[in-house]
């Protein structure tokens, strides 16, 4: 059986149908044309980016292997135009020396073929102290204040004291057509170094996502320098204080600890993560801070000549302050359980330390003085071979070690001893066996007694210790007493004997002088009428002892 169509549809496509095949077609048409427009752009990027990469990081090779020889064509260049420490390196110079393939000379790149621009290394010498923005670019008499015909020594010795002369580089495009902005920005993205920079607008170049901001205007005038700094590329290479960055070439080596990657990479899969919100503290932290790094920074001791031996320590030169982070609460209880630490330090020096000074069982710390505001608790056994205390009267040794003879003792020194409630500077100080009219000192004792309710002072114990009579008298008693002289005591031992064998009697005192009690033998008794030993007056008569004959035992202390 067959069958035949209606009349109302024929063979062909109608004129909806074609203009539904035309319209789909032309999208296709315009869409491919558009990703082939938007992937020539995105290679060009990349090429451009890559070639950025490449002459920045030779740029930062050739600044950090010559860096003393660069600071001393700068002073020469400075004293030879009158004017100001900056200089430009082409890549002709950068290759010459090897740090640039020749296929990155001017007139031979990415940059040059798409706008007709070519990269150059500015370079000048700034003070590290300047605190400017930008900083001021050196003369040669500031370089070398004492007309030398050099850079100073003193500026250029490490030692940020007595101040310091570093480079300020940059590398830069000038000449051409400005790179437009939607490209520009891109391109500093790719070139995954977050020291790549492009100038939008003004004499400010930004990095990748805004991670840093830096003005190139400090160069201006110099040869070489953009003549319109807008759509054109600006990267650090040097900054003073901080030195070459990134004179690692982007280490790629796996073990990250020796992995030296550029600090400013801080930001590195942070403002690129799409899930990240742009107004949150961590994007805008990143997008806006410029010293803040996220990431570890490793120093490595190497081996630059290849002998076997580390002979290479680096060094952090030139910060005023390390403030370290507060501890922190990682876990929500309420108790810090991340603190901050610095680990293996041996040495501490209020002044440059000598190489070789320490050692690996010890912390030394090389100051004159060290002072702390709170409480220093040791828990060791050891407290060291001399303590000084500071006091109001100076510095005062506590305690030490010190040989008398052939032995040793430790010597303490302090003005008052306590012992739980008992004062022990309220002891016998001294004790000593003097003859009469000999002196002892007094006791240097506290204005107060510990809780200072009451005065103290300097008191004296005397005793008659031992005595006779030459002339074997009878002895009536015996006197011991002291004399206050000032510093000092002066001790007296009296002498009592029979009734008037003497010309002094006790109430003719006090201080009868020594060998006045005469002796006449065969009349042991005064007569009355003998004028030359006085008139009898019937009591005990009294002389001080001599030397020869008797001894006072004499006691200090503070009370």
């Amino acid at each position: 059986m067959k069958f035949r169509a209606g009349p109302g549809r024929q063979r062909g496509i109608s004129m909806l149908e074609g203009i539904l095949y035309l319209g789909l077609a032309s999208s296709v048409i315009g869409f491919s044309a558009s990703f082939i427009i938007q992937e020539q752009r995105r290679q060009e990027e990349i090429l451009v980016a890559r070639e950025f990469g490449l002459v920045m990081q030779g740029a930062q090779n050739f600044v950090s292997t010559r860096y003393d020889q660069i600071l001393d064509e700068l002073y020469e260049e400075a004293a030879l135009s009158g004017g100001a420490a900056v200089r430009r390196y082409t890549l002709e110079e950068l290759s010459g020396l090897g740090f640039l393939p020749t296929s990155f000379l001017d007139g031979g790149g990415a940059l040059d073929r798409l706008y007709g621009q070519e990269f150059r290394l500015l370079t000048r010498a700034v003070l590290v102290s300047d605190t400017a923005v930008p900083r001021q670019t050196l003369s040669a008499a500031q370089m070398d204040p004492g007309g030398q015909g050099a850079i100073a020594a003193d500026l250029i010795d490490g030692d940020p004291v007595n101040e310091e002369v570093q480079i300020e580089a940059v590398l830069v495009s000038a000449g051409g057509t400005p790179v437009p902005t939607q490209r520009g920005a891109p391109i500093t993205t790719r070139t995954e170094r977050s020291n790549a920079g492009f100038i939008e607008t003004g004499t400010e170049a930004r990095g990748p996502y805004g991670v840093f901001s830096f003005d190139v205007s400090g160069f201006a005038g110099a040869d070489g320098y953009p003549a319109d700094p807008e759509g054109r590329f600006a990267a650090i290479v040097a900054l003073a204080g901080f030195g070459v960055l990134d004179a690692s070439g982007m280490s790629t080596d796996p073990l990250p600890e020796l992995n030296l990657e550029d600090a400013f990479r801080r930001c590195a899969g942070i403002l690129a993560d799409p899930n990240l919100d742009e107004n949150s503290p961590l994007y805008l932290e990143c997008r806006d801070t410029t010293n803040g790094i996220y990431g570890d920074i490793v120093l490595v001791n190497h081996d630059s000549d290849g002998d076997g031996v580390i002979n290479v320590f680096p060094t952090i030169t030139g910060p005023t302050r390390i403030s370290m982070s507060p501890p922190v609460d990682t876990t929500g209880d309420g108790t810090p359980d991340v603190v901050s630490a610095i680990e293996n330090l041996r040495v501490i020096g209020c002044g440059s330390v000598a190489p070789g000074t320490g050692s690996e069982a010890e912390l030394l710390i090389d100051c004159a003085l060290t002072r702390t505001t709170g409480n220093l608790i040791v828990e060791g056994t050891v407290l060291g071979r001399e303590v000084l205390l500071e006091t109001s009267d100076g510095v005062v040794p506590l305690a030490r070690e010190v040989t008398l003879g052939a032995e040793s003792e430790v010597q303490v020194s302090a003005d008052r001893f306590l012992m739980g409630d008992t004062d022990l500077s309220t002891g016998i100080y001294d004790v000593q066996i003097l003859a009469s009219g000999e002196t002892i000192a007094k006791p240097e004792c506290p204005a107060t007694t510990p809780d200072g309710a009451f005065e103290m002072q300097p008191r004296i114990y005397v005793l008659p210790a031992a005595y006779s009579d030459p002339d074997g008298r009878a002895t009536v008693g015996m006197r011991a007493f002291a004399q206050d002289e000032g510093a000092q005591w002066r001790v007296r031992l009296y002498q009592y004997v029979a009734e008037d064998f003497c010309t002094f009697s006790f109430s003719s005192g006090p201080y009868p002088a020594p060998g006045s009690c005469g002796f006449v033998a065969g009349n042991p008794r005064n007569p009355e009428n003998d004028p030359a030993l006085g008139n009898p007056d019937g009591v005990s008569d009294a002389y001080e002892v001599s030397t020869d004959y008797g001894r006072v035992m004499a006691m200090t202390r503070c009370f």
